[in-house]
């Protein structure tokens, strides 16, 4: 097969299992390793496989996209729907933490808007917002602060 480049191979039409072998060749070195081996640093999920322990991603992540615009992007065309659920035995008690947290003197902000809101979460037009460096509490709505909370307990 040699002088065939890859993108004139054939479809494959089994399933990859992971122990097929593969080899590497790169100047006149030739190392042979398998598909398990060489993929064992990505994740490429299907409907049906998994991921389980920890996994460190160095770019953006989406889920149901292909092209994610931040670090993570969850898409869906009708709900995109995110959930933090907390279970214990017998369905009772349990805790669940959403915790948005910035540097020292940073901000917070869960937003909300449509798509026509600017394309980031600062320009949204609706918000909750936390800053440290005033350590004020906001609630925003038609792209301003309706009502904030100091401090010290005040409510304006």
């Amino acid at each position: 097969m040699g002088g065939i480049k890859i993108s004139e191979l054939p479809a494959a039409t089994t399933p990859i299992q992971g122990t097929e072998q593969i080899a590497l060749v790169q100047g006149t070195c030739t190392t042979v390793t398998t598909i398990s081996e060489l993929s064992s640093e990505f994740v490429n999920l299907t409907d049906t496989q998994s991921i389980s322990g920890q996994k460190t991603f160095v770019d953006n992540v989406g889920i149901g996209t292909t092209s994610p615009a931040s670090l993570l992007e969850i898409s869906n065309s009708s709900l995109a729907e995110a959930r933090v659920t907390s279970s214990s035995p017998g369905g009772f008690g349990g805790q669940s933490n959403l915790w948005l947290q910035s540097g020292q003197n940073g901000d917070t902000l869960l937003a909300f808007g449509s798509s026509t809101s600017g394309g980031t979460a600062a320009a949204a037009t609706g918000g909750i917002s936390y800053c440290d460096f005033t350590k004020t509490f906001n609630i925003k709505t038609n792209c301003s602060n309706k009502l904030t909370i100091s401090c010290s307990g005040d409510v304006g």
